[in-house]
């Protein structure tokens, strides 16, 4: 174990950064701190904010939410095209822990199924809670703060909006939220780049 944190913190001579700051650092640019999945996500809330409006059943809402959420991966690829974003950054080690990360969130989704059927009207708060809580360990990965806080407002204001107003209110809660997050992202981003 010693012998593994002496090889974790070679440091690089012309920086003298520690090798695991340096790609926590290289992938954060490369990644753009991951904007466009949190671009991606807004037209998705947008969609599931329409829906909301609609006289549907709460089952027949709580559908479409999971079939806009198959849209995430095909629009944070475009978005990523059009931001020059390396989708696939094989370059970087780090890079692959990431999409562990957002793969992990697919076995929460399990709760939110069970929801589904179980506790219909409570779906789109426990949903977006779980998109708030992936996003915890993307602050270590990005080395960025607002990833952090974003989790712990987004898991607590889905709970809070969720309880008291209902699923519309979770629905607007989560475009602001991610349209402002996408904004903050953005300006750290060009603090570093």
């Amino acid at each position: 174990m010693e012998k593994m944190k002496e090889n974790l913190k070679v440091q690089f001579p012309e920086t003298g950064k520690d090798v695991l700051d340096e790609l926590r650092e290289d992938d954060a640019v490369n990644q753009k701190y991951g904007i466009h999945f949190m671009l991606a996500s807004i037209p998705i809330w947008i969609g599931i904010c329409i829906v909301h409006t609609m006289p549907l059943s709460v089952i027949n809402q709580n559908l479409c939410v999971f079939c806009f959420s198959a849209l995430l991966v095909p629009l944070a690829y475009m978005i990523a095209k059009l931001l020059h974003i390396k989708f696939r950054y094989d370059e970087n080690p780090l890079s692959k822990l990431g999409l562990l990360f957002t793969c992990n969130q697919i076995l929460y989704i399990l709760i939110a199924m069970w929801a589904y059927g179980q506790a219909s009207d409570h779906f789109l708060m426990i949903y977006a809670m779980i998109f708030g809580g992936h996003l915890m360990p993307f602050s270590w990965l990005y080395k960025c703060k607002s990833y952090m806080v974003s989790s712990i407002v987004v898991s607590i204001g889905c709970l809070a909006f969720g309880c008291i107003f209902g699923a519309m209110a979770v629905a607007v809660f989560m475009l602001f939220h991610q349209i402002l997050f996408s904004v903050i992202l953005w300006k750290q981003y060009e603090k570093i780049k």
